[in-house]
């Protein structure tokens, strides 16, 4: 996982999109793997990609990190699922009801 997270760091979302091919079986139930996979596939504008990452990691844990409710949110925003977009942000307000972010959105 220490190069995946590395690879993040540097922006690096095309290797770590492509190397994640041959590990994904062994780290498909990490929420840190799925999270940086997910936001790699957003960030390259992989919206359909990204969205079945975060749901996969919010099956599993969803209390894991706000910031997935809003990554997945933005995901469906992009693919015009305006009502997705909002009922995942519901969703995470009923989680964290402290984060400001989600009132905004």
């Amino acid at each position: 996982m220490g190069k995946f997270k590395s690879l993040y760091k540097e922006k690096n979302y095309h290797t770590i999109i492509k190397q994640s091919e041959d590990k994904y079986k062994k780290y498909i139930k990490n929420p840190l793997f799925l999270y940086v996979l997910g936001n790699s596939h957003l960030f390259l504008n992989h919206f359909e990609l990204a969205i079945k990452c975060y749901k996969k990691l919010l099956k599993h844990q969803p209390n894991y990190n706000e910031k997935v409710y809003l990554f997945l949110s933005i995901s469906f925003q992009n693919l015009n699922q305006n009502k997705k977009a909002t009922d995942v942000l519901k969703k995470g307000i009923k989680i964290f009801p402290q984060n400001i972010d989600f009132w905004v959105s």
